[in-house]
């Protein structure tokens, strides 16, 4: 694990932490799993109940812990596209 030093940030100093790892798949029924050491768990306060999202562009993997408001608030901006779409409509099916 290599630790950046301290950096100035707007507001306070912020210490970014680089973890660099070489890892393997590990078979799991018929799937394979890549297994995550505790110190990272730790530090990204990721549980088994955490929720990811993944992507690739084809080359990488990225996965990331899923920013629940985020999501919410994207959530609630297509909704609202749909309303102002298509709202006379879902007012006449609730009729």
């Amino acid at each position: 694990m290599r630790r950046s030093p301290l950096r100035a940030g707007s507001t306070a100093l912020s210490r970014v932490i680089t973890i660099v790892m070489t890892k393997r798949l590990v078979k799991v029924g018929n799937s394979l799993a890549l297994i995550v050491d505790k110190a990272v768990l730790d530090l990204l306060h990721i549980t088994p109940e955490t929720e990811f999202d993944i992507t690739t562009d084809g080359r990488r993997l990225l996965v990331s812990p899923l920013d629940k408001p985020q999501m919410r608030k994207e959530l609630a901006e297509v909704w609202a596209g749909i309303r102002e779409r298509h709202g006379e409509l879902f007012e006449k099916l609730a009729e």
